[in-house]
């Protein structure tokens, strides 16, 4: 069985030492299913001034390792400060204080929803 992490690895030992910490039996627990209830689209086409969540990223590994150390994680929020819509021109994210600039190409590959 092969499993794709989209966290740091780190990260995510760090979240299960905790959790079996907290929760001995957590072998036995069975996940909650949770259901999207907005739309997902690409972020290129994503409108400006909004705000939203990024929920996955289908680039290659080295691509979101690159975005993962600029601070873009799976469930990270951000608002779309310029570009969008199937523009062609460079988006501006905000996330917290951080400003990123991303290319076109590289915000088709992440998926966000509002």
């Amino acid at each position: 069985m092969l499993l794709r992490l989209r966290v740091p690895l780190r990260e995510f030992l760090k979240y299960l030492e905790h959790t079996m910490t907290e929760n001995p039996n957590i072998i036995n627990h069975t996940p909650e299913i949770t259901f999207r209830t907005e739309k997902v689209i690409r972020l290129n086409a994503f409108p400006q001034g909004e705000s939203g969540t990024i929920v996955d990223m289908t680039s290659d590994t080295e691509l979101q390792g690159r975005l993962m150390g600029m601070g873009m994680f799976i469930g990270t929020q951000f608002k779309l400060l310029q570009g969008g819509l199937k523009s062609h021109k460079p988006l501006l994210l905000a996330i917290g204080e951080t400003r990123i600039a991303l290319g076109s190409e590289i915000a088709q590959t992440i998926l966000v929803e509002k």
